[in-house]
C-alpha cells in the first residue's frame, strides 16, 4: 500500500502555485513515471487535480487513460507515488 504525499500549506505557496491549485487537467496515457509531464506539473506546479478519460473526444477513440479496472488502479497508484 502507498501513502499519499504530504501537501504544502496554502500559505506556503506562491501566487502561481495558488492559481495552479484551481486547475483540473487531463492528459493522454495509460501509465506515468517520475519524468512524465503530468507528474512534473503535479509535483512542481502543484496542479489542483487531474481528470482521467476512457474516451478521447479529439481523436474519437477509446484510447485515452482507461483500459481496465486493474490498469486504472495502477495508473492512480503511479500518480500518487510520483
Amino acid at each position: 500500500m502507498f501513502q499519499l504525499p504530504q501537501v504544502p500549506r496554502l500559505s506556503d505557496l506562491s501566487i502561481d502555485q495558488k492559481i495552479a491549485q484551481m486547475l483540473l487537467i487531463g492528459f493522454r496515457g495509460y501509465e506515468v513515471d517520475r519524468e512524465h509531464p503530468i507528474v512534473k506539473d503535479l509535483r512542481d506546479r502543484h496542479i489542483g487535480g487531474i481528470i482521467l478519460f476512457d474516451y478521447d473526444v479529439v481523436l474519437k477513440s477509446y484510447d485515452r487513460n482507461v483500459k481496465s479496472p486493474e490498469q486504472l488502479m495502477k495508473l492512480n497508484e503511479q500518480l500518487y507515488r510520483h
